[in-house]
């Protein structure tokens, strides 16, 4: 029974957040040296923010009303 959770839809929109976010950290220490990261940095922290509301609506189903 843990392990439903960890199946679930809002564990890995969390996951795929997580991933999103640490490439974002990896891109962020290059802005300064590489035009194309300044390009690309934008656009990878609008996924996870789009991400963030998929989470969010996931979580609000997995909750009892």
């Amino acid at each position: 029974p843990d392990l439903d959770l960890a199946a679930s839809t809002h564990f890995q929109a969390g996951t795929a957040m997580l991933i999103v976010l640490s490439i974002t950290g990896l891109v962020s220490r290059r802005i300064g040296a590489d035009p194309r990261m300044r390009r690309i940095h934008p656009a990878i922290g609008a996924l996870a923010l789009l991400l963030a509301g998929v989470q969010v609506f996931l979580g609000l189903q997995m909750t009892r009303w």
